[in-house]
């Protein structure tokens, strides 16, 4: 777990931010009290220039469980005897950590104060005392170590039982199958496995189990498990799982119903993967879209249902419909580009402009003639794709790398007992991702987006756009760049036969009905005997031979003259006179001119037209972009407006 986790885990768990205080130190703070409840420390060893990442959280040493003492030491920043260190990296168990911050976050509240159990058993004869925290300076060592501190609110010494009495909640009979889920706990390491398997212990002890004693309290703890729960929440829990298997769908607490989701991507509970996919398909259609279930429950759900058709086989189709978005997205970009010759031309094109955004989009002769553009980018790709190489590999290699292997690791973030199938599988989960599972590991394998070489496919675009607007006349010409020349041959090509393709489409054309021939044939053959005289007539009767009829008989017709190719078409319309320093100055400052645009009634498109005319000749390019009904600067060219317009605009 690193620091960014651990960020993420305080932003949605607690909806709270890291507050910078310096470089490489920032703190998490409970909201009511203001109380630090985390340190975190980013900085860079000197000797192997390498980023160490540690976190200090104010948990009490009582928080953390004996046989993590390798893991958590004494803080690294802060001096009080409240305080743990934790170093951050890929072994630190996030579940110890988040923990640790879940114990720091609750003695942060308001009213809570961390006092030695040896002074609250004093204060239960003596009355209650606080207890002075160390001073700044000293350490755990030192004599303040708090192993047994815990956390007491302002209304515990209030409302102490007398002496002999039990807890009501302890009062309510155990039922015998809890009682003996229970004793299946065994006590061990503080490992992600250990838990993993105590929970898939008791959870197929109580596969069958159903309850009658219904719970609407809440309970928030992270990773939740059957042995964290009191009798009351555990039987409330099995009550709702009872009424949720006959088919009402009811309200539960977040936590409880993570543990039903453990259940199903563990095999609790099913008769078969398939049966345990249905099920969670159910779960997020009656419970998650119901508005029973919170966000952060919808978006592990989801993770964890592709996960579940990966490492169970299932069919590739659902798993595409529950992979993340971005990713699913440049997945069906690459097969496309891939395989530039098994798609359309819109399909190509498509593929393409996913990884430009807008700015490509909003070209003037994609605009103009989109069907010529899709046909023209698509036929560029592909020339690319079958010819270019650049440093010995083709286009697509070049700019998208090549397939790699890597770890994956199915159901992050849960309780899930590590299995897999027996012997070694593999999961094609498209044209671009599949997964293997080999010698108890599995691995994904696919191009990432990180070997994505921007730079090299957005200059493609770009001299694409430029050699077809200069062949189609739409919108003004775009200026040369040197490092884009590689694709230049590729994408004149493209156009070369798009221009004998027009020509062609151009002539004249004859078409013939040969299936007539015969008709025609027999009315000519009447036609001449009607005309012939006695002496014309053979002795048999029958008519002389007429001259055959070819069937290239018709003659061709005279070539006509082509139309002039495209290219010399109407001047682009200029925009009227508009305030364009003060436009600019707005841009220049982050700001946005739609609204000033729509009071002037002014055309978006026609105002960036004439600023894009008015600094073409210093920058050679486009400046500003028509985005809808607002228009926006292209950030490349930020300091040289700010330069040609002299003038400081912040």
């Amino acid at each position: 777990m690193d620091l960014s986790e651990l960020v993420t885990y305080a932003r949605n768990r607690y909806k709270i931010e890291p507050s910078a205080k310096g470089a490489g130190f920032s703190v998490l703070q409970e909201p009511e009290s203001g109380k630090w409840i985390a340190v975190l420390i980013s900085s860079r060893d000197p000797y192997s220039d390498e980023i160490r990442e540690a976190a200090d959280i104010k948990c009490g040493r009582s928080a953390v469980p004996a046989d993590a003492s390798d893991t958590v030491r004494g803080p690294f920043y802060m001096e009080s005897g409240s305080w743990v260190g934790v170093p951050m990296g890929d072994e630190t168990d996030s579940r110890l950590v988040a923990r640790l911050l879940d114990r720091a976050f609750e003695l942060a509240k308001p009213g809570y104060k961390i006092v030695m159990a040896s002074e609250l058993l004093s204060s239960r004869k003596n009355g209650y005392s606080d207890t002075p925290l160390p001073r700044r300076g000293t350490s755990p060592a030192a004599g303040t170590d708090d192993r047994d501190a815990v956390a007491v609110p302002p209304s515990f010494i209030s409302s102490r039982r007398p002496a002999g009495t039990i807890p009501s909640r302890e009062e309510e009979k155990v039922p015998e199958k809890i009682a003996e889920m229970r004793k299946l706990y065994r006590q061990g390491s503080w490992q992600r496995s250990f838990r993993d398997e105590n929970f898939y212990r008791q959870g197929k002890f109580m596969e069958d189990y159903e309850d009658d004693a219904p719970w609407d309290g809440n309970v928030t703890v992270y990773y939740p498990t059957y042995n964290e729960l009191t009798t009351r929440q555990l039987r409330g829990y099995f009550t709702w799982r009872t009424a949720l298997r006959r088919g009402e769908w009811g309200p539960i607490c977040a936590s409880l119903a993570f543990i039903y989701v453990y259940e199903l991507i563990n095999g609790i509970g099913t008769s078969s993967p398939q049966d345990g996919l249905d099920k969670l398909i159910a779960f997020e259609k009656n419970f998650t879209d119901s508005g029973f279930g919170d966000e952060l429950l919808r978006y592990y759900l989801r993770l964890w249902i592709f996960d579940f058709c990966v490492v169970n086989g299932l069919d590739p189709a659902v798993a595409r419909e529950y992979q993340d978005g971005e990713r699913r997205g440049f997945d069906d970009a690459l097969c496309v580009l891939r395989s530039p010759q098994e798609h359309s031309d819109a399909q190509v094109t498509e593929a393409l402009l996913h990884f430009t955004g807008d700015r490509q989009r909003s070209s003037a002769a994609l605009k103009k003639y989109p069907e010529r553009c899709e046909r023209l980018f698509a036929a560029a790709w592909r020339e690319a794709c079958a010819n270019a190489k650049i440093n010995g590999r083709g286009a697509f290699s070049a700019c998208f790398g090549s397939r790699r292997s890597y770890h994956w690791y199915p159901f992050l973030a849960a309780i899930y007992r590590r299995q897999g199938p027996s012997g070694r599988a593999e999961y094609e989960l498209n044209g671009n991702r599949k997964f293997s599972f080999a010698n108890g590991e599995w691995k994904e394998t696919g191009c990432r987006a990180e070997y994505f070489k921007k730079k090299l496919f957005n200059g493609f675009l770009r001299e694409t756009d430029r050699l077809v607007r200069a062949y189609l006349g739409a919108g003004r010409p775009l200026a040369e760049k040197e490092e884009d020349e590689w694709a230049t041959p590729f994408i004149e090509k493209a156009i070369e036969e798009d221009r004998l393709a027009q020509i062609e489409a151009s002539r004249p054309r004859v078409e013939l009905d040969f299936t007539k021939l015969g008709g025609i044939r027999s009315d000519a053959a009447v036609t001449r005997d009607s005309l012939l005289t006695e002496e014309d007539v053979s002795e048999d009767g029958a008519a002389g031979d007429a001259p055959p009829v070819t069937e290239n008989a018709v003659p061709a017709p005279d070539a006509e003259r082509l139309p002039a190719p495209e290219g010399n078409g109407p001047a682009p319309e200029v925009a009227p006179a508009v305030p364009y320093a003060e436009l600019l100055t707005i841009l220049l400052r982050g700001g946005s001119v739609k609204d000033l645009l729509a009071q002037r009634r002014l055309m978006p498109e026609l105002v960036a037209d004439g600023i894009n005319e008015a600094l073409f000749d210093e920058l050679g390019d486009t400046a500003v972009e028509c985005v809808g009904d607002d228009v926006r600067l292209v950030p490349d060219y930020r300091e040289d407006i700010e330069r040609i317009m002299g003038k400081d605009t912040q």
